[in-house]
């Protein structure tokens, strides 16, 4: 049996980053980004004294943005994504985007400046040799979460274009997935919840999901006859770390063989269950 900690594919964790990059791949990310252009649009400070307004104003910003942008330069796949610059001397954490167009012309950095108008923007060419480093970029996990952040029920990371993934291919009897529609991938996909849990997850904040994703343990185990079978755990300690720390103590303590009890850094491997009765009380 294996047992790793609990990632959905979100940007908010860094195992989940890893996984929402899976994701991506899987939905059919372009992987030749040569001559698009990526631009980064900040907000000024100056003109948002207050972090959480600037970024309540800044989706609206964006959205403007990349309309006159679409109108004026004729291109139709782009992806944008949240990211946070680290607080500033007044411990502020302001949001900004980083916009990937599908436009191989060049484009006047001013005017990139005019159409944005709200703080500072940048603008590169894409070569081929970038990708692996942009996408890596693009898809890195938030380092710094703000505290106006955690308080809030949905906010949005990562949004693409309609077409910017290939279509899913769609069998020709299915008639319902023929009657939706094909949406990129969205944070908040968490994966499967306890029916026994008593909250709405319409009105939990971000800081509680974060809390409760960090109490569950997902298991591995193969059969004789080569079956994987996955369950998920709920933790009685505070997190995934402080698991790891007992698991640690009971190998170094424990009179018991512990050649069957592997730790790693984010993995536990084990033969018996036994060991960690204590931490996880039940199946889910």
């Amino acid at each position: 049996m294996e047992l790793r900690p609990y990632a959905p594919p979100t940007f908010w964790t860094p195992q989940g980053a890893w996984a929402k990059r899976r994701q991506l791949e899987r939905k059919g990310f372009p992987t030749d980004l040569r001559d698009w252009r990526f631009i980064t649009l900040t907000l000024d400070p100056k003109d948002y004294e207050d972090p959480c307004i600037a970024w309540l104003l800044g989706k609206r910003h964006l959205r403007e943005f990349i309309y006159r942008l679409k109108k004026e330069y004729k291109f139709t796949r782009w992806c944008w994504k949240l990211e946070f610059h680290e607080a500033d001397e007044l411990g502020r954490i302001y949001p900004h985007w980083h916009l990937l167009i599908e436009h191989k012309t060049k484009i006047d950095k001013d005017r990139i400046s005019e159409l944005w108008g709200k703080g500072r923007t940048n603008i590169k060419r894409v070569d081929k040799q970038d990708f692996d480093y942009l996408f890596k970029y693009a898809t890195k996990a938030i380092e710094s979460i703000p505290d106006w952040i955690l308080s809030r029920t949905n906010v949005r990371l990562f949004q693409t274009s309609k077409g910017f993934f290939p279509p899913a291919p769609i069998p020709a009897d299915d008639v319902e997935k023929q009657n939706n529609e094909i949406a990129s991938p969205r944070d908040g996909e968490d994966g499967p919840v306890p029916e026994t849990q008593n909250y709405d997850r319409h009105f939990e904040t971000i800081g509680e999901r974060l809390k409760r994703w960090s109490r569950y343990v997902v298991s591995r185990s193969t059969s004789p006859e080569g079956h994987v079978t996955h369950q998920m755990f709920e933790m009685l300690c505070d997190s995934w770390g402080q698991l790891l720390v007992r698991i640690g103590r009971i190998k170094i303590s424990s009179r018991i063989s512990c050649l069957d009890l592997t730790v790693r850094e984010n993995c536990i491997q084990t033969s018996c269950l036994n060991y960690l009765s204590a931490y996880l009380p039940a199946s889910i």
